[in-house]
């Protein structure tokens, strides 16, 4: 498992503040049933391929099967059989010695006298400020949009490596 990067910002009536220095994902992103932290309690004991099938073989839950394919520049896509699409799911480097799984955690939180939006998600791929910082009302347009104390946006991505240990 690596930590790839994590931002907060909070905000203020200037706007965001960039308070990612001294952010700690592992204690920020827990689980809602505990204090473990949420990147290491989703992590997969393994994976199993076979052929065009990924196995996903989760610690904590039942395993997940799904079709997998890989794409350009060693990008590997499963099938989404909920959206009916191929997601982006991480890396299938040319050597087919390891998988690496890519995940983010994100939260938003922003409160207006007309609604309120709280977000928090798991999900595949990595996440950067353009993912949050965008023109939909529920999101914040810019940074500057942060005028709230209660506005906050955290995120962190996380790489996992699955090594291949028999063929």
């Amino acid at each position: 498992m690596e930590l790839v990067n994590a931002k907060l910002y909070v905000g203020s009536k200037e706007g965001a503040v960039d308070k990612s220095e001294g952010f700690d994902p592992n204690t920020y992103f827990t689980t809602s049933f505990g204090k473990e932290s949420k990147l290491s309690y989703f992590k997969y004991d393994s994976l199993m391929v076979r052929r065009d099938t990924l196995t996903e073989f989760p610690n904590e839950y039942e395993s997940n099967v799904f079709g997998f394919k890989v794409g350009e520049k060693d990008s590997l896509f499963r099938w989404n059989i909920y959206a009916d699409f191929w997601q982006y799911y991480g890396t299938y480097p040319s050597t087919k010695e390891e998988i690496i799984y890519e995940s983010n955690y994100s939260r938003l939180i922003k409160k207006r006298k007309d609604f309120s939006f709280n977000l928090d998600n798991r999900s595949e791929g990595l996440v950067s400020d353009k993912d949050f910082f965008w023109g939909n009302t529920y999101h914040f347009p810019t940074k500057d949009d942060m005028t709230e104390t209660s506005d906050t946006l955290a995120y962190a991505n996380v790489k996992y490596y699955y090594k291949l240990i028999k063929k």
